[in-house]
Protein backbone atom coordinates (compact mmCIF):
# COMPACT_ATOMS: atom_id res chain seq x y z
CA UNK A 1 0.00 0.00 0.00
CA UNK A 2 1.10 3.26 -0.93
CA UNK A 3 2.12 5.83 1.96
CA UNK A 4 1.51 9.16 1.44
CA UNK A 5 4.90 11.19 2.43
CA UNK A 6 3.56 14.07 4.29
CA UNK A 7 -0.13 13.90 5.10
CA UNK A 8 -2.03 16.72 7.10
CA UNK A 9 -5.65 15.18 7.85
CA UNK A 10 -8.70 17.06 8.84
CA UNK A 11 -6.64 20.16 10.17
CA UNK A 12 -8.75 22.76 12.06
CA UNK A 13 -7.52 25.94 14.04
CA UNK A 14 -9.98 28.52 15.60
CA UNK A 15 -8.20 31.80 16.78
CA UNK A 16 -10.80 33.98 18.64
CA UNK A 17 -13.55 35.41 16.40
CA UNK A 18 -11.30 33.44 13.22
CA UNK A 19 -11.76 30.28 12.00
CA UNK A 20 -8.58 30.14 10.23
CA UNK A 21 -8.89 26.68 9.07
CA UNK A 22 -11.91 24.09 8.56
CA UNK A 23 -10.81 20.31 8.30
CA UNK A 24 -8.26 20.91 5.47
CA UNK A 25 -6.58 18.35 4.14
CA UNK A 26 -2.78 18.31 2.89
CA UNK A 27 -0.80 15.89 1.17
CA UNK A 28 2.19 15.38 -0.93
CA UNK A 29 4.84 13.42 -1.98
CA UNK A 30 8.73 12.74 -1.68
CA UNK A 31 10.39 15.03 -4.01
CA UNK A 32 7.19 16.73 -4.81
CA UNK A 33 6.92 20.96 -5.36
CA UNK A 34 3.64 22.09 -4.82
CA UNK A 35 2.09 25.52 -4.63
CA UNK A 36 -0.02 26.67 -1.79
CA UNK A 37 -2.11 29.12 -2.67
CA UNK A 38 -4.68 31.51 -1.67
CA UNK A 39 -5.78 35.38 -1.28
CA UNK A 40 -4.50 36.75 2.26
CA UNK A 41 -6.45 35.30 5.15
CA UNK A 42 -7.06 31.99 3.03
CA UNK A 43 -5.58 29.95 5.86
CA UNK A 44 -2.01 29.34 4.41
CA UNK A 45 0.14 30.92 7.11
CA UNK A 46 -1.83 29.23 9.83
CA UNK A 47 -1.37 25.74 8.01
CA UNK A 48 2.14 26.22 7.81
CA UNK A 49 2.52 26.96 11.40
CA UNK A 50 0.34 24.03 12.63
CA UNK A 51 3.34 22.10 10.22
CA UNK A 52 6.18 23.98 11.67
CA UNK A 53 5.42 23.49 14.99
CA UNK A 54 4.67 27.18 16.00
CA UNK A 55 0.47 26.12 16.54
CA UNK A 56 -1.39 23.26 17.38
CA UNK A 57 -4.70 21.95 15.29
CA UNK A 58 -7.46 22.20 17.24
CA UNK A 59 -8.67 18.86 15.33
CA UNK A 60 -6.72 16.84 12.80
CA UNK A 61 -3.82 14.65 12.35
CA UNK A 62 -0.08 14.45 10.85
CA UNK A 63 2.07 11.82 9.16
CA UNK A 64 5.34 11.92 7.97
CA UNK A 65 6.36 9.17 5.93
CA UNK A 66 3.45 6.74 7.89
CA UNK A 67 4.07 8.11 11.39
CA UNK A 68 2.10 10.05 13.12
CA UNK A 69 3.63 13.03 14.06
CA UNK A 70 2.61 15.59 17.43
CA UNK A 71 4.93 19.15 17.12
CA UNK A 72 4.54 20.62 19.91
CA UNK A 73 7.06 23.28 19.07
CA UNK A 74 9.01 24.67 16.18
CA UNK A 75 12.06 21.95 17.47
CA UNK A 76 9.78 18.68 17.05
CA UNK A 77 9.10 19.73 13.73
CA UNK A 78 12.88 21.12 12.96
CA UNK A 79 13.41 17.43 14.69
CA UNK A 80 11.32 15.64 12.42
CA UNK A 81 13.01 17.11 8.86
CA UNK A 82 10.24 20.20 8.31
CA UNK A 83 12.32 23.49 7.60
CA UNK A 84 10.63 26.71 7.04
CA UNK A 85 12.06 29.80 5.30
CA UNK A 86 9.97 33.02 5.72
CA UNK A 87 10.01 35.83 3.93
CA UNK A 88 11.55 37.97 6.46
CA UNK A 89 14.76 35.88 6.89
CA UNK A 90 15.29 34.82 10.23
CA UNK A 91 19.41 34.53 9.91
CA UNK A 92 21.97 35.98 12.68
CA UNK A 93 23.92 38.61 10.04
CA UNK A 94 26.66 39.55 12.72
CA UNK A 95 27.97 35.90 12.21
CA UNK A 96 29.54 34.10 9.27
CA UNK A 97 27.22 31.87 6.53
CA UNK A 98 28.89 28.43 8.36
CA UNK A 99 27.76 29.66 11.94
CA UNK A 100 24.35 30.64 10.68
CA UNK A 101 24.08 27.12 8.88
CA UNK A 102 25.02 25.09 11.94
CA UNK A 103 23.58 27.21 14.47
CA UNK A 104 22.09 24.85 16.86
CA UNK A 105 23.24 21.71 15.53
CA UNK A 106 27.03 22.10 16.07
CA UNK A 107 28.66 19.10 16.93
CA UNK A 108 30.24 19.88 20.43
CA UNK A 109 33.50 17.94 21.24
CA UNK A 110 35.97 20.14 23.36
CA UNK A 111 34.56 22.67 22.00
CA UNK A 112 33.55 24.00 18.24
CA UNK A 113 35.49 22.85 15.89
CA UNK A 114 35.10 25.70 13.67
CA UNK A 115 37.43 24.44 10.45
CA UNK A 116 35.32 21.51 10.42
CA UNK A 117 31.95 23.31 10.15
CA UNK A 118 33.51 25.29 7.57
CA UNK A 119 34.03 22.51 5.94
CA UNK A 120 30.93 21.19 5.84
CA UNK A 121 28.87 24.13 4.96
CA UNK A 122 31.14 24.71 1.65
CA UNK A 123 29.91 21.36 0.57
CA UNK A 124 26.54 22.12 1.18
CA UNK A 125 27.19 25.78 -0.48
CA UNK A 126 28.74 23.12 -3.45
CA UNK A 127 25.67 21.26 -4.31
CA UNK A 128 23.37 24.50 -4.05
CA UNK A 129 25.99 26.12 -6.62
CA UNK A 130 26.58 28.67 -4.45
CA UNK A 131 30.49 29.89 -4.76
CA UNK A 132 30.80 32.37 -1.58
CA UNK A 133 32.95 31.97 1.35
CA UNK A 134 31.65 30.47 4.22
CA UNK A 135 33.36 32.71 6.95
CA UNK A 136 31.98 35.95 5.10
CA UNK A 137 29.35 37.94 7.46
CA UNK A 138 25.88 36.95 6.72
CA UNK A 139 25.00 40.94 6.98
CA UNK A 140 27.26 41.31 3.74
CA UNK A 141 25.39 39.40 1.51
CA UNK A 142 22.45 40.77 -0.47
CA UNK A 143 18.44 39.54 -0.06
CA UNK A 144 19.11 36.45 -2.80
CA UNK A 145 22.47 35.27 -1.35
CA UNK A 146 20.75 35.28 2.52
CA UNK A 147 18.01 33.10 0.97
CA UNK A 148 20.54 30.71 0.01
CA UNK A 149 22.13 30.47 3.43
CA UNK A 150 18.23 29.80 4.84
CA UNK A 151 18.24 26.84 2.04
CA UNK A 152 21.95 25.54 3.38
CA UNK A 153 20.40 25.80 7.18
CA UNK A 154 17.95 23.62 6.19
CA UNK A 155 19.82 20.89 4.65
CA UNK A 156 22.00 21.19 7.03
CA UNK A 157 19.04 19.98 9.61
CA UNK A 158 18.63 17.30 6.79
CA UNK A 159 15.25 19.07 6.16
CA UNK A 160 12.96 16.77 4.17
CA UNK A 161 10.72 19.22 3.63
CA UNK A 162 11.13 22.72 2.72
CA UNK A 163 8.89 25.88 3.17
CA UNK A 164 9.94 28.68 1.28
CA UNK A 165 7.11 31.81 2.29
CA UNK A 166 7.05 34.17 -0.53
CA UNK A 167 10.82 33.72 -1.72
CA UNK A 168 11.12 35.67 -4.45
CA UNK A 169 9.03 39.07 -3.65
CA UNK A 170 12.06 40.60 -3.70
CA UNK A 171 14.56 39.22 -5.95
CA UNK A 172 15.68 40.24 -9.51
CA UNK A 173 14.78 38.24 -12.62
CA UNK A 174 18.19 36.68 -12.49
CA UNK A 175 18.26 35.88 -8.68
CA UNK A 176 14.85 33.90 -9.31
CA UNK A 177 15.70 31.74 -12.02
CA UNK A 178 18.93 30.65 -9.63
CA UNK A 179 16.26 29.77 -6.81
CA UNK A 180 14.48 27.63 -9.29
CA UNK A 181 17.60 25.86 -10.44
CA UNK A 182 18.22 25.08 -6.81
CA UNK A 183 14.36 24.04 -6.26
CA UNK A 184 14.79 21.18 -8.94
CA UNK A 185 18.42 20.40 -7.56
CA UNK A 186 16.02 19.77 -4.03
CA UNK A 187 13.74 18.01 -6.06
CA UNK A 188 16.28 15.20 -7.62
CA UNK A 189 16.97 14.65 -4.03
CA UNK A 190 13.81 13.99 -2.83
CA UNK A 191 13.50 16.85 -1.15
CA UNK A 192 9.72 17.93 -0.79
CA UNK A 193 8.79 21.79 -1.35
CA UNK A 194 5.96 23.86 -0.07
CA UNK A 195 5.98 26.58 -2.57
CA UNK A 196 4.13 29.70 -1.72
CA UNK A 197 3.55 32.27 -3.78
CA UNK A 198 1.04 35.38 -5.17
CA UNK A 199 3.26 35.14 -8.59
CA UNK A 200 1.49 32.72 -10.32
CA UNK A 201 3.66 32.51 -13.25
CA UNK A 202 6.27 31.38 -10.89
CA UNK A 203 3.86 28.53 -9.97
CA UNK A 204 3.45 27.27 -13.68
CA UNK A 205 7.04 27.13 -14.02
CA UNK A 206 8.26 25.54 -10.98
CA UNK A 207 5.15 23.39 -9.24
CA UNK A 208 4.26 20.71 -9.93
CA UNK A 209 0.89 20.76 -8.13
CA UNK A 210 -1.31 23.30 -6.78
CA UNK A 211 -3.42 23.29 -3.25
CA UNK A 212 -6.07 25.99 -3.42
CA UNK A 213 -6.83 27.48 -0.04
CA UNK A 214 -10.27 29.80 0.52
CA UNK A 215 -11.50 31.14 3.69
CA UNK A 216 -9.96 28.69 5.58
CA UNK A 217 -11.15 25.44 3.71
CA UNK A 218 -9.31 23.96 0.50
CA UNK A 219 -11.58 24.30 -2.59
CA UNK A 220 -8.91 23.11 -5.23
CA UNK A 221 -6.16 20.42 -5.33
CA UNK A 222 -4.64 18.75 -8.62
CA UNK A 223 -1.72 18.47 -10.87
CA UNK A 224 -0.33 21.92 -12.16
CA UNK A 225 -0.93 20.57 -15.57
CA UNK A 226 -5.14 20.48 -15.18
CA UNK A 227 -5.69 23.90 -14.12
CA UNK A 228 -5.37 26.84 -16.05
CA UNK A 229 -4.03 30.41 -14.50
CA UNK A 230 -7.56 31.55 -14.41
CA UNK A 231 -9.06 28.59 -12.97
CA UNK A 232 -6.21 29.32 -10.17
CA UNK A 233 -8.34 32.28 -9.66
CA UNK A 234 -11.25 31.83 -9.46
CA UNK A 235 -11.36 28.84 -7.23
CA UNK A 236 -8.53 31.69 -4.73
CA UNK A 237 -11.06 34.82 -5.17
CA UNK A 238 -14.54 32.73 -5.56
CA UNK A 239 -15.25 34.85 -8.71
CA UNK A 240 -14.12 35.35 -12.05
CA UNK A 241 -11.99 38.45 -12.56
CA UNK A 242 -12.86 40.03 -15.35
CA UNK A 243 -10.51 42.78 -15.63
CA UNK A 244 -6.99 41.82 -13.66
CA UNK A 245 -5.59 45.52 -14.04
CA UNK A 246 -8.62 47.88 -14.68
CA UNK A 247 -7.80 51.41 -15.91
CA UNK A 248 -10.58 54.01 -16.27
CA UNK A 249 -8.81 57.52 -14.82
CA UNK A 250 -8.66 60.46 -16.83
CA UNK A 251 -5.58 62.93 -16.15
CA UNK A 252 -5.92 66.86 -16.61
CA UNK A 253 -3.85 68.85 -18.13
CA UNK A 254 -2.82 70.71 -14.69
CA UNK A 255 -0.04 70.07 -13.15
CA UNK A 256 -0.21 68.27 -9.53
CA UNK A 257 2.97 67.77 -8.31
CA UNK A 258 6.60 69.25 -9.82
CA UNK A 259 9.95 68.85 -8.59
CA UNK A 260 13.11 70.58 -10.31
CA UNK A 261 16.59 68.73 -9.30
CA UNK A 262 15.51 66.57 -6.69
CA UNK A 263 18.47 64.29 -5.16
CA UNK A 264 18.69 61.85 -2.15
CA UNK A 265 22.72 61.76 -1.96
CA UNK A 266 24.74 58.60 -2.97
CA UNK A 267 21.18 57.15 -4.44
CA UNK A 268 19.18 59.71 -6.60
CA UNK A 269 21.07 62.51 -8.85
CA UNK A 270 19.01 65.35 -9.79
CA UNK A 271 15.20 63.99 -11.22
CA UNK A 272 13.63 66.76 -12.63
CA UNK A 273 9.67 65.44 -13.31
CA UNK A 274 6.37 66.79 -12.92
CA UNK A 275 3.02 64.49 -12.11
CA UNK A 276 -0.65 66.14 -13.91
CA UNK A 277 -3.56 66.19 -11.62
CA UNK A 278 -5.51 62.65 -11.98
CA UNK A 279 -2.34 61.18 -13.51
CA UNK A 280 -0.53 57.75 -12.57
CA UNK A 281 2.77 58.35 -13.06
CA UNK A 282 4.78 55.01 -12.76
CA UNK A 283 8.68 54.97 -11.65
CA UNK A 284 10.55 51.62 -12.58
CA UNK A 285 13.37 50.07 -12.57
CA UNK A 286 15.84 46.84 -11.65
CA UNK A 287 16.94 46.36 -8.46
CA UNK A 288 19.16 48.83 -6.61
CA UNK A 289 18.39 51.69 -9.60
CA UNK A 290 17.33 54.47 -6.96
CA UNK A 291 13.51 54.21 -6.76
CA UNK A 292 13.18 53.03 -3.11
CA UNK A 293 15.52 56.14 -2.08
CA UNK A 294 13.69 58.31 -4.16
CA UNK A 295 9.97 57.32 -2.50
CA UNK A 296 11.76 57.88 0.74
CA UNK A 297 13.44 60.90 0.12
CA UNK A 298 10.12 62.60 -1.70
CA UNK A 299 8.87 61.55 1.97
CA UNK A 300 11.37 63.41 4.12
CA UNK A 301 12.57 59.77 5.30
CA UNK A 302 15.96 60.17 3.63
CA UNK A 303 17.69 63.44 3.40
CA UNK A 304 17.42 65.06 -0.22
CA UNK A 305 17.64 68.64 -1.89
CA UNK A 306 15.72 69.89 -4.53
CA UNK A 307 15.74 73.43 -6.62
CA UNK A 308 12.19 73.70 -6.23
CA UNK A 309 9.32 71.24 -5.04
CA UNK A 310 5.30 72.55 -6.00
CA UNK A 311 2.14 70.82 -4.88
CA UNK A 312 -1.09 72.34 -6.58
CA UNK A 313 1.12 75.90 -7.25
CA UNK A 314 2.43 75.86 -3.26
CA UNK A 315 6.08 76.10 -3.32
CA UNK A 316 7.66 73.54 -0.34
CA UNK A 317 10.18 75.18 1.07
CA UNK A 318 11.74 71.59 3.39
CA UNK A 319 11.62 68.34 3.92
CA UNK A 320 13.57 67.74 6.87
CA UNK A 321 11.00 64.80 7.96
CA UNK A 322 7.80 62.87 7.19
CA UNK A 323 5.89 65.31 9.26
CA UNK A 324 6.89 68.38 6.85
CA UNK A 325 5.66 65.81 4.05
CA UNK A 326 2.47 65.21 5.34
CA UNK A 327 1.74 68.93 6.54
CA UNK A 328 2.43 69.62 2.71
CA UNK A 329 -0.56 66.92 1.54
CA UNK A 330 2.22 64.30 0.50
CA UNK A 331 1.96 60.60 1.59
CA UNK A 332 3.78 57.61 1.24
CA UNK A 333 2.21 54.03 1.27
CA UNK A 334 5.74 52.42 2.19
CA UNK A 335 7.15 50.05 0.46
CA UNK A 336 8.19 47.72 3.44
CA UNK A 337 5.06 48.01 4.95
CA UNK A 338 6.51 45.98 8.16
CA UNK A 339 8.86 48.36 8.78
CA UNK A 340 8.00 51.58 7.82
CA UNK A 341 4.06 51.48 7.72
CA UNK A 342 3.00 49.87 10.77
CA UNK A 343 3.61 49.53 14.61
CA UNK A 344 2.31 45.81 14.83
CA UNK A 345 1.99 45.39 18.40
CA UNK A 346 -0.88 48.29 18.08
CA UNK A 347 -4.12 47.47 17.04
CA UNK A 348 -5.98 48.46 13.69
CA UNK A 349 -7.65 51.88 15.49
CA UNK A 350 -4.25 52.58 16.96
CA UNK A 351 -2.45 52.77 13.73
CA UNK A 352 -5.08 54.44 11.59
CA UNK A 353 -5.24 57.34 14.43
CA UNK A 354 -1.29 57.95 14.29
CA UNK A 355 -1.17 59.93 11.48
CA UNK A 356 -4.72 61.00 12.19
CA UNK A 357 -4.06 62.67 15.83
CA UNK A 358 -5.15 66.13 14.65
CA UNK A 359 -8.84 65.22 13.56
CA UNK A 360 -9.79 62.97 15.89
CA UNK A 361 -8.66 65.61 19.30
CA UNK A 362 -8.42 69.03 20.40
CA UNK A 363 -5.79 70.47 22.48
CA UNK A 364 -6.84 68.71 25.46
CA UNK A 365 -7.51 65.68 24.96
CA UNK A 366 -7.70 62.40 22.42
CA UNK A 367 -11.67 61.65 21.46
CA UNK A 368 -11.36 57.80 21.43
CA UNK A 369 -15.05 57.70 20.15
CA UNK A 370 -13.48 60.09 17.55
CA UNK A 371 -10.99 57.56 16.63
CA UNK A 372 -13.11 54.82 16.84
CA UNK A 373 -15.35 55.76 14.60
CA UNK A 374 -12.69 56.70 11.99
CA UNK A 375 -10.93 53.36 12.05
CA UNK A 376 -14.58 51.77 11.50
CA UNK A 377 -15.11 53.80 8.76
CA UNK A 378 -11.81 53.04 7.33
CA UNK A 379 -12.47 48.80 7.74
CA UNK A 380 -15.63 49.57 5.64
CA UNK A 381 -14.16 51.91 3.18
CA UNK A 382 -11.43 49.54 2.27
CA UNK A 383 -12.62 46.23 3.42
CA UNK A 384 -10.56 45.52 5.71
CA UNK A 385 -10.89 41.79 7.19
CA UNK A 386 -10.32 42.16 10.86
CA UNK A 387 -12.89 40.87 13.38
CA UNK A 388 -12.96 44.16 15.30
CA UNK A 389 -11.16 47.40 15.06
CA UNK A 390 -9.03 46.31 18.69
CA UNK A 391 -7.59 43.84 16.83
CA UNK A 392 -3.68 43.95 16.67
CA UNK A 393 -2.26 44.40 13.54
CA UNK A 394 0.46 42.07 13.66
CA UNK A 395 -2.30 39.34 13.37
CA UNK A 396 -3.29 40.45 10.48
CA UNK A 397 -2.72 38.77 6.69
CA UNK A 398 -0.46 40.76 4.74
CA UNK A 399 -3.34 42.04 2.18
CA UNK A 400 -5.30 43.76 5.26
CA UNK A 401 -2.20 45.11 6.93
CA UNK A 402 -1.36 47.12 3.72
CA UNK A 403 -4.74 47.76 3.27
CA UNK A 404 -4.61 49.51 7.02
CA UNK A 405 -1.54 51.74 5.85
CA UNK A 406 -3.27 52.86 2.74
CA UNK A 407 -6.10 53.35 4.66
CA UNK A 408 -4.34 55.52 7.61
CA UNK A 409 -2.87 58.03 5.34
CA UNK A 410 -5.53 58.06 2.80
CA UNK A 411 -8.14 59.40 5.00
CA UNK A 412 -5.45 62.38 5.60
CA UNK A 413 -6.98 63.45 2.19
CA UNK A 414 -3.42 64.07 0.21
CA UNK A 415 -2.85 65.81 -2.45
CA UNK A 416 -0.38 63.76 -3.50
CA UNK A 417 0.47 59.83 -2.89
CA UNK A 418 3.51 57.83 -3.31
CA UNK A 419 2.78 53.99 -3.56
CA UNK A 420 5.72 52.35 -3.14
CA UNK A 421 5.55 48.26 -4.40
CA UNK A 422 1.70 48.90 -3.35
CA UNK A 423 0.73 45.37 -4.45
CA UNK A 424 4.29 43.48 -3.24
CA UNK A 425 2.95 40.27 -1.10
CA UNK A 426 -0.46 40.46 -1.83
CA UNK A 427 -3.38 38.17 -3.10
CA UNK A 428 -4.40 38.67 -6.48
CA UNK A 429 -8.11 39.90 -5.27
CA UNK A 430 -6.55 42.31 -3.17
CA UNK A 431 -4.13 43.72 -5.83
CA UNK A 432 -7.25 44.13 -8.36
CA UNK A 433 -8.42 46.20 -5.03
CA UNK A 434 -5.36 48.38 -5.08
CA UNK A 435 -5.75 48.87 -8.85
CA UNK A 436 -9.07 50.08 -8.54
CA UNK A 437 -8.44 51.99 -5.42
CA UNK A 438 -5.28 54.21 -7.62
CA UNK A 439 -8.24 54.58 -10.20
CA UNK A 440 -10.46 56.17 -8.14
CA UNK A 441 -8.35 58.63 -6.00
CA UNK A 442 -6.92 59.75 -9.25
CA UNK A 443 -10.09 60.86 -10.60
CA UNK A 444 -10.87 62.97 -7.25
CA UNK A 445 -7.91 65.02 -8.93
CA UNK A 446 -4.33 63.48 -6.53
CA UNK A 447 -1.25 62.91 -8.38
CA UNK A 448 -0.14 59.38 -7.95
CA UNK A 449 3.37 57.97 -7.89
CA UNK A 450 3.08 54.28 -8.47
CA UNK A 451 6.70 52.79 -8.27
CA UNK A 452 6.53 49.13 -8.63
CA UNK A 453 9.12 46.08 -9.59
CA UNK A 454 5.96 44.20 -11.42
CA UNK A 455 6.37 45.19 -15.13
CA UNK A 456 3.17 44.46 -16.19
CA UNK A 457 0.94 46.36 -13.77
CA UNK A 458 3.39 49.54 -14.56
CA UNK A 459 2.40 49.04 -18.30
CA UNK A 460 -1.30 48.53 -17.65
CA UNK A 461 -1.64 51.25 -14.76
CA UNK A 462 0.52 54.22 -15.91
CA UNK A 463 -0.26 57.07 -18.09
CA UNK A 464 3.72 57.84 -18.35
CA UNK A 465 6.31 56.00 -16.68
CA UNK A 466 9.60 57.40 -15.55
CA UNK A 467 12.53 54.87 -15.57
CA UNK A 468 15.44 54.86 -13.50
CA UNK A 469 19.36 53.49 -13.83
CA UNK A 470 21.81 53.96 -11.33
CA UNK A 471 19.61 56.79 -9.62
CA UNK A 472 19.10 58.74 -13.12
CA UNK A 473 16.30 59.05 -15.22
CA UNK A 474 17.19 57.20 -18.66
CA UNK A 475 13.99 57.16 -20.24
CA UNK A 476 10.32 59.48 -19.71
CA UNK A 477 7.88 57.20 -21.70
CA UNK A 478 3.99 57.70 -23.13
CA UNK A 479 1.39 56.26 -24.65
CA UNK A 480 2.56 53.67 -26.91
CA UNK A 481 6.65 53.73 -25.59
CA UNK A 482 5.41 52.17 -22.36
CA UNK A 483 6.33 48.60 -22.99
CA UNK A 484 8.34 45.84 -21.15
CA UNK A 485 10.90 45.63 -23.96
CA UNK A 486 11.08 49.36 -23.67
CA UNK A 487 11.56 49.92 -19.75
CA UNK A 488 13.77 47.10 -19.74
CA UNK A 489 16.11 48.75 -22.50
CA UNK A 490 16.18 52.14 -20.45
CA UNK A 491 16.40 49.97 -16.96
CA UNK A 492 19.55 48.73 -18.16
CA UNK A 493 21.14 51.94 -18.99
CA UNK A 494 20.83 50.60 -23.30
CA UNK A 495 18.16 53.43 -23.88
Amino acid sequence: MRVTFLLMEGITKTFPGVLALDSVTFEMEKGEVCALVGENGAGKSTLIKILSGVHRPDRGKIFLEGKERDFRSPIDAIRAGVAVIYQELSLAENLPVYANVFLGKEPWKFGINHSYLEERTKLILEELGFDIDPKIEVGKLNVSEKQLVAIAKALAYDAKIIVMDEPTATLTEYEVERLFEIIKRLKKRGVSVVFISHRLDEIFEVADKVVILRDGKKVGEGKLEDFSRDDIINLMVGRKIEDMYPKYNSPEDDVAFRVKNFEVPGYVSKLSFEVRKGEIFGVAGLVGCGKSELALGLFGAMKSRFDEMMIFGRKIGKLKSPIDALRNGLVLIPEERKKHGLVLGMSVVENIALPNVDKVSNPMYLSWRKTTNLAESAVRKFNIKTPSVRQLVKNLSGGNQQKVVIGKYIFREPDVIILAEPTRGIDVGAKVEVYRMMNDLANLGKAILFISSELPEIVSLSDRVMVLHRGKMTALLHGDQITQENILKAATGVM
